[in-house]
């Protein structure tokens, strides 16, 4: 049995920017963090990540330039995926993500999530270590091994594996929670309460684009940008895009987050009052 791992940084590629760099995006992540009472980051990261995201935890960035550990609050943004939102979209995930940190989400995610996580892993770690230890005795002591496992699991790891359970229900249904609240104070300061589902909309089509552009990769050798990729794929998406069927996919589609989890887009288009077929075909093909 193994003693609970220490902390380890959240891992990510990217590239920390500055406000000289980067004057517009500082002043309307300013701007944002005034209108929903949060606090501005101290760290302000591009990448190619699938979605936005804030914590509190150091973060270990990847680059070209090497590997950095950043401490503090950290609000992360996946580059590309600006080419598919609109400035009141973008404010509206902005607010999400810094409504975060005013609502000690990180604080939360930082202290109880890697409990958790470091006790799924010790439950598979062990059972996992009965299961070779069982190969390696070999035919004779099978019976034997199985019989003392199953009693092991049943006297010593059944109550953890109970709390461990009841431990992961209640952190999801906090997480979803937090999302709700968020999306609340992220529509607020939209010019249009709308912006923030369609924005969230957006990164199902992000997503499916993404990962059409990292099998194009694995495939082939291509001198072409990420950027200019991600562009061609999207027009190609466009062209046989299907309002109707497509919300389908979108509505039921959950956003990949490194560390917390999110309820289904329709949860929480619902929460702010919108509807399915308040969204237009024009809302998500304007970039």
């Amino acid at each position: 049995i193994y003693k609970f791992d220490k902390d380890r940084p959240l891992e990510i590629s990217g590239y920390s920017v500055s406000e000289k760099e980067q004057p517009l995006l500082f002043d309307l992540v300013l701007k944002c963090s005034k209108k929903v009472n949060s606090i501005f980051p101290q760290n302000i990261i591009l990448g190619n990540t699938k979605g936005f995201f804030v914590a509190s935890c150091n973060i270990k960035v990847r680059n070209s330039l090497g590997i950095k550990i950043y401490k503090g609050d950290t609000l992360y943004i996946p580059l590309i995926s600006l080419k598919v939102l609109t400035k009141d979209e973008l404010t509206g995930i902005i607010g999400h993500e810094l409504a975060h940190f005013s609502g000690e989400d990180t604080i939360y995610s930082m202290k109880i999530k890697p409990i958790i996580y470091a006790l799924g892993t010790k439950l598979l770690s062990i059972q996992k270590g009965f299961d070779e230890n069982i190969k390696e005795k070999g035919f004779f002591f099978i019976n034997f091994g199985k019989g003392l496992s199953k009693f092991f699991l049943y006297m010593v790891l059944n109550p953890i594996t109970f709390i461990f359970i009841n431990l992961k229900l209640k952190d999801i249904k906090i997480c979803r929670n937090q999302e709700i609240r968020a999306d609340k104070i992220g529509a607020g300061i939209c010019k249009n309460p709308k912006s923030l589902i369609t924005g969230l909309c957006k990164f199902y089509l992000y997503e499916y684009i993404w990962k059409e552009i990292q099998e194009d990769i694995k495939s082939q050798h291509t001198k072409t940008t990420l950027t200019k990729k991600f562009n061609l794929n999207l027009k190609k998406y466009f062209k046989k895009f299907n309002l109707k069927e497509d919300l389908k996919n979108i509505f039921i589609y959950e956003m990949d987050h490194p560390t917390d989890e999110h309820p289904p887009l329709r949860s929480r288009a619902k929460n702010l009052k919108i509807r399915e077929s308040d969204i237009k075909k024009s809302d998500l093909t304007k970039v």
